[in-house]
């Protein structure tokens, strides 16, 4: 008659068991680095947007009968590839671009016009972990 002998630590599909933990637990960390990867991706895109925006609401604020907002928005649009983003409203709702003029002196009798952009987002992660959205804001200057 033999014995069987349970090793300390091991039973029957622990292996099993802790290969599962193991790759849940590696899983959910790939998953949360694509989705932080994915998050600085939209960051960088808005930067440019906002940035895009920034200039062309300048150029048009420059002329007489320019509107800064609406070339805004419309950079805006064409530098994401898409027609979603609008003015600001109140209250704001993303997606929007927000469009404030200002002008500075520069100390010898002169001033500029400075464009300030703020753009409104929210990113939605891909792979998305209870629902939860972002809300991203981001904001751009130029002046003439």
């Amino acid at each position: 008659m033999s014995k069987r002998h349970i090793l300390a630590g091991s039973a029957p599909g622990q292996a099993v068991v802790e290969a599962a933990l193991a790759f849940t637990i590696l899983v959910t960390l790939f998953v949360g680095v694509i989705s932080v990867g994915q998050l600085i991706n939209y960051n960088i895109g808005l930067v440019n947007a906002a940035s895009a925006a920034a200039t062309a609401a300048s150029i048009q604020a420059d002329e007489t009968s320019g509107t800064p907002g609406t070339a805004a928005v419309t950079a805006v649009n064409q530098e994401q590839g898409v027609s979603s983003w609008t003015a600001c409203g109140s209250p704001v709702v993303a997606p929007c671009v927000a469009v404030t003029s200002v002008t500075q002196s520069t100390g010898s009798s002169t001033t500029v016009k400075v464009e300030q952009i703020t753009l409104h987002g929210t990113f939605q992660p891909l792979f998305s972990l209870l629902g939860v959205t972002l809300p991203v804001t981001v904001s751009a200057s130029a002046g003439t």
